[in-house]
């Protein structure tokens, strides 16, 4: 469960912990694929959606614009990836994935708060 808030959490954290695409999507596909128990047909393409994922915030970390903008873009990317990924998992594994995802969600929005009182 701790690793699935991990993968979680990649795709919330800042944009500069991404260095390569393809690592850092083998990286959230093998994760997820162990807390999820998939398939290698789920796993193939879960790591697919990441990949997509992955190159977006790339993306966006090498791009101009502004904050706003770029979070306007990571949560499009995020859902997008996300639609993928529920497209190839079970009720039971998807149900499992946004509770992870939404507990990690907070738990991101609790460290940013606590970020901003410590500044």
């Amino acid at each position: 469960m701790r690793t699935l808030l991990l993968i979680l959490s990649l795709s919330l954290a800042p944009l500069s912990w991404a260095q390569d695409a393809d690592l850092l999507a083998e990286e959230m596909t093998s994760l997820i694929s162990a807390e999820l128990s998939l398939a290698h047909d789920q796993e193939q393409k879960v790591l697919e959606a990441q990949t997509i994922f992955a190159e977006t915030l790339i993306s966006l970390r090498d791009s101009d614009g502004s904050r706003r903008e770029k979070v306007k873009k990571l949560r499009s990317a995020a859902e997008q990836r996300d639609d993928r990924i529920k497209a190839v998992l079970t009720d039971e594994q998807w149900d499992k994935y946004e509770i992870l995802r939404d507990e990690q969600r907070q738990k991101m929005r609790q460290e940013m708060k606590a970020r901003k009182t410590n500044s």
